[in-house]
């Protein structure tokens, strides 16, 4: 697997073993963040109704090939989810004639009133991928979830059932008191 990933890559196998197992916890974040989107419905909310494309396991745990698109995906979800958390579709915008840095600022004000700590600099956003924007964007799935009254449950497993009878050919079972019989005839 590494060598596939360092080729497919082009990282030094040494270079893609510790990108791979200091990226993973990123993959992780960016897969909970999915999980908790399908959960909200996204795809009908958010894709369908903007006509956009599914995100993709690693949409923002690594740099895409444009970033620019990137960018404005991310700005688009966390626009739709500050508005689903807020009910208010005012709460929260951005100009698409606003550049990078206007926008990211806006958006820390828009989270800072939500009670988010970032931990990072606000320019951490401005790549699009990467912790800092996995971690937005779980924290702004966590308030969705809880301001539509989304519980978790366990999940319930079904106990397997027991075979009541067996239907079938009854010469087919066959038990050890048979079995030394018929070695004892051929022997004879």
């Amino acid at each position: 697997f590494a060598f596939f990933f360092s080729n497919c890559f082009r990282i030094p196998f040494t270079m893609a073993q510790t990108e791979i197992t200091s990226l993973s916890p990123v993959f992780a974040m960016n897969e909970n963040v999915l999980d908790k989107l399908k959960c909200l419905d996204y795809e009908r909310d958010f894709v369908q109704a903007q006509n956009r494309r599914p995100f993709t396991r690693e949409q923002f745990a690594v740099q895409a090939d444009n970033n620019a698109i990137q960018f404005k995906d991310f700005e688009a979800l966390v626009v739709f989810l500050v508005a689903k958390i807020k009910r208010d579709a005012d709460y929260f915008k951005i100009d698409k004639l606003d550049d990078p840095n206007t926008s990211v600022n806006k958006m820390m004000i828009a989270l800072r009133g939500l009670d988010f700590n970032a931990e990072f600099p606000a320019a951490k956003l401005k790549a699009a991928y990467g912790e800092a924007v996995c971690a937005v964007l779980d924290f702004l799935t966590d308030k969705c979830l809880e301001s539509e009254r989304f519980v978790f449950k366990m999940p319930k497993h079904n106990e397997p059932a027991e075979p009541d009878d067996i239907d079938g050919d009854d010469d087919a079972l066959v038990d050890d008191d048979e079995i030394e019989d018929e070695g004892e005839a051929i022997e004879e």
